[in-house]
């Protein structure tokens, strides 16, 4: 376990993260997610403040710094974020007519495959280029701006969703035998487990919680599932 001081607290943090963003761009698949109960700070250390960006805008900007100095290799980005909404997928960077709340995952056509490698694709999903920093934080501050949150007790702010922020990272070789390869960067804002008497949320507050709840415990499954290398990874339960 390791603590971190308030002061500087972003800073800490995001030093203990750096070096898994070298391992995405070494083509590596990588996940950093925060995990823990409603009002702990998880999306303030995932997103942060503009006097203090979380990892998700540290990372963006420290990939872009990398690309800039490896000499080995060309990189292109890519970025797709959605949410986890009472058990279906919304496509947080889905081009809008208006700024109303989004569809239910049967009107945003999207779906969750596994493609020949095994790997986990979300099919439907919204993929725009980032060519700089700037530009990816651009579209950041788009997505996010769409994240279901609500007032509880504990929170004025409360997430009521866990949000998935993904960069494509496209490393292109040079040379002859010169090959793309293509890793992902996962960064997740999970909600927060909740005690309805804690939180005095009612109503769709209330369901909220209880669906946020219940993907928790399902995630629980699955990391004890890989944890003791079962044969079965109850991977879809909580959409079941």
């Amino acid at each position: 376990m390791v603590c971190f001081e308030i002061e500087p607290f972003a800073e800490s943090v995001f030093v203990e993260v750096e070096p898994i963003l070298r391992s995405a761009m070494d083509g590596h698949n990588v996940c950093v997610f925060a995990y823990g109960q409603t009002g702990t700070g998880k999306t303030f250390t995932m997103d942060g403040s503009n006097e203090q960006p979380g990892i998700i805008p540290r990372a963006l900007e420290e990939l872009f710094r990398q690309s800039s100095v490896d000499n080995s290799s060309s990189f292109t980005f890519s970025m797709s974020m959605l949410e986890v909404y009472m058990g279906n997928l919304r496509d947080l960077l889905a081009p809008r007519l208006c700024n109303k709340a989004y569809e239910p995952m049967s009107k945003c056509n999207l779906n969750i495959q596994t493609d020949p490698k095994g790997f986990i694709e979300v099919e439907g999903l919204s993929e725009v280029p980032i060519s700089d920093y700037a530009k990816a934080r651009w579209w950041y501050n788009k997505g996010k701006r769409f994240r279901s949150t609500s007032w509880t007790n504990v929170n004025e702010a409360s997430s009521r969703s866990h949000c998935l922020t993904r960069i494509n990272i496209f490393r292109h070789g040079d040379g002859l035998e010169a090959r793309r390869e293509v890793s992902r960067l996962w960064m997740v804002d999970l909600g927060g487990s909740e005690r309805l008497l804690k939180t005095g949320a009612k109503g769709l507050t209330m369901d909220e919680g209880r669906a946020i709840n219940l993907s928790l415990s399902a995630l629980a499954d699955v990391i004890a599932a890989l944890k003791r290398k079962r044969c079965h990874v109850p991977y879809r339960q909580v959409f079941c």
